[in-house]
């Protein structure tokens, strides 16, 4: 009942904002997808489509959509959701080392040894990362990957990272603009592959099926550019 009235309410407020503005879309997504990629390219959406409104909401656990608010969910994982009309926007693809230049500056040569010996960052929900990229690296019995402080979003590991407070974790896709603009670096070249990714799916009777359709479109194009 309160999800119906939710979107009776919703309804009536985008016809008029539809009839001052243009069309309004309401978006799930996850925290760091909307802050570190999203976001950042929404200028050019705005550039390109002015009568469409883009409204996110940071949403991490899977919930039904179709009985919701919202138009469409973008969410990480491995598959679209089950019961949802949706397609992979774009793979995570090599999940890199990253630190601030201060703290590797007087190391002429960074291994995987040397990181070892740096305070380790690690994510909440990926505990056993750093533990793999060892493994991989050869460090297999190192135990010191199983220490450091943890953060909940990526968000938080690159800002920790930047601040200098150690090594973390991160794909490379969600910290391009801080290592082209050297906040960041990747002192060693050994990363992680991961073939799972973020996905969108459909409200199967969206408000603003047009608008919809043409955000779909946009980010179908802008994914294709990254990938």
């Amino acid at each position: 009942m309160r999800s119906c009235l939710e979107r009776i309410e919703r309804t009536t407020s985008d016809l008029i904002v539809q009839r001052e503005e243009g069309s309004s879309l309401d978006i799930a997504i996850g925290a760091t997808f909307a802050t570190q990629w999203l976001i950042p390219k929404l200028k050019d959406f705005r550039s390109k489509y002015s009568k469409i409104n883009i409204n996110l909401t940071v949403k991490s656990d899977p919930f039904v959509l179709n009985n919701s608010q919202f138009d469409a969910v973008i969410y990480y994982g491995d598959d679209v959701w089950r019961d949802t009309a949706g397609e992979l926007l774009l793979r995570e693809g090599k999940v890199v080392p990253i630190c601030s230049r201060e703290l590797i500056n007087d190391i002429p040569d960074v291994s995987a040894e040397i990181i070892a010996q740096f305070p380790l960052l690690h994510l909440s929900s990926r505990e056993d990362a750093w533990k793999q990229w060892f493994a991989t690296a050869g460090l297999a019995d190192d135990l010191r990957p199983l220490r450091g402080s943890r953060f909940e979003l990526f968000t938080m590991l690159t800002s920790a990272a930047m601040s200098g407070l150690g090594v973390a974790l991160v794909p490379e896709i969600f910290v391009l603009t801080e290592l082209a603009n050297n906040q960041l670096v990747i002192p060693v070249s050994h990363h992680l592959p991961n073939d799972q990714g973020y996905y969108i799916s459909y409200n199967d009777d969206p408000i603003n099926k047009e608008a919809l359709e043409v955000f779909g479109y946009w980010l179908r194009g802008r994914c294709n550019e990254a990938a």
